[in-house]
């Protein structure tokens, strides 16, 4: 019998990791893209251009960008026009849109 438990046991407690990286994916219709969330905001997308949203749907950071990295340690990369900067959890910009490149802090 404990043979028989063992194995379930071991396979659930190996699989346990890969549980909690799972993603918590709000649903919010009215955007094309939606990812997942990290701290309660998720990117979301809406003809080709980026913001965030909170996960009961408010929109935080108004969706403008072309592009946007992941938020690390409060700020988050944005592109507009091919130029990136940073801004904050409340979209006021920390860092100009004015450089060729930007890459998430770690």
């Amino acid at each position: 019998m404990m043979k028989t438990l063992i194995k379930p046991l071991m396979l659930a407690l190996s699989l346990l990791p890969l549980s909690a990286l799972g993603c918590e994916m709000p649903e919010m219709s009215e955007y094309d893209t939606v990812s997942c969330l990290v701290d309660d905001l998720a990117k979301v997308a809406k003809n080709n251009k980026w913001g965030f949203a909170h996960k009961n749907g408010k929109q935080i950071i108004p969706i403008q960008y072309d592009d946007v990295l992941d938020f690390k340690e409060g700020l988050v990369g944005v592109s507009q026009n091919g130029k990136w900067g940073y801004i904050d959890k409340t979209g006021k910009m920390i860092i100009p849109i004015q450089y060729d490149f930007a890459f998430n802090f770690l």
